[in-house]
């Protein structure tokens, strides 16, 4: 997909410009996953089934010292550091520096992960840039048929504009 030589110009099948995004049926949306940090995100599994996010977040750790550049892992760090339920858990701009790399990772194409990095922004008081991130997020969903995740990241973008966390979607 190369841009049009005249931005205003509208391509058939073209996204609007939130964010350089693209997305093709043939992208490959799993990630290999080299053994040792398999098991231990199998671990964090486990630890955040349990409800002990601490050691989740430690799980998610040793993963990446694995394989640093898993996107996969790299997203759910972010996550668990962004909506951790102890505030004293949550690290809103290490999340952001591991959902941009994971972002990256995937050439931002996978809405979820894009998503993420939303609510990290919010987390670490971005919301200009977490209300932007959710709206990409939510564009490349609907054109990607992920309709929960649209959904989901269009409610999400209402909070970051009122300057509020996903925490909040629990506790208005």
């Amino acid at each position: 997909n190369r841009p049009p030589a005249n931005p205003r110009e509208t391509q058939k099948g073209a996204l609007p410009a939130a964010a350089p995004i693209s997305f093709s049926a043939e992208d490959e949306s799993v990630y290999p996953v080299k053994p040792g940090a398999a098991i231990q995100v199998q671990l964090a599994d486990r630890n955040q089934m349990d409800g002990d996010t601490r050691q989740a977040i430690q799980h998610c750790r040793n993963a990446l010292e694995v394989d640093p550049n898993d996107p996969a892992v790299l997203n759910r760090l972010a996550w668990l550091l962004t909506t951790a339920p102890k505030p004293e858990l949550r690290d809103g701009k290490e999340a952001v520096r591991l959902a941009t790399r994971a972002v990256e990772l995937t050439g931002s194409r996978q809405p979820l992960f894009i998503g993420t990095l939303a609510a990290a922004c919010a987390q670490a008081g971005q919301f200009p840039e977490a209300v932007k991130m959710a709206g990409t997020a939510c564009l490349l969903a609907q054109v990607t048929g992920q309709t929960d995740v649209a959904m989901l990241n269009a409610r999400l973008g209402g909070l970051y504009a009122a300057g509020k966390t996903f925490d909040a979607l629990d506790n208005p």
